[in-house]
């Protein structure tokens, strides 16, 4: 559908942003650092983390889709009251 939705738009410059969750090297997915009331809340939303990816394959697959020099980021969910080796880590995203 996404490379449908493109090439519709071929003569335009076209910016897309995604986010993604992380497969972690066992499999699993999900944050990381989170306590259990994290978890407790996203299975009260039912939240079962379907679209994941390994850090390193966001880039080839854009790069299929004819996009160029994608960039990812890994957002620090962190805040000045949370020290930096404690924020969430686990969802990506590429621009």
């Amino acid at each position: 559908m996404l490379r449908d939705q493109i090439r519709s738009l071929s003569s335009m410059r076209v910016q897309l942003i995604v986010s993604y969750m992380v497969r972690w090297p066992q499999g699993s997915a999900g944050f990381r650092h989170a306590n259990w009331w994290a978890y407790r809340w996203l299975a009260w939303r039912a939240e079962p983390f379907q679209w994941t990816m390994a850090p390193q394959a966001p880039e080839p697959w854009l790069q299929g889709l004819e996009f160029e020099q994608p960039r990812q980021v890994e957002p620090p969910f962190t805040t000045p009251l949370v020290e930096p080796h404690l924020c969430l880590r686990g969802e990506n995203l590429v621009m």
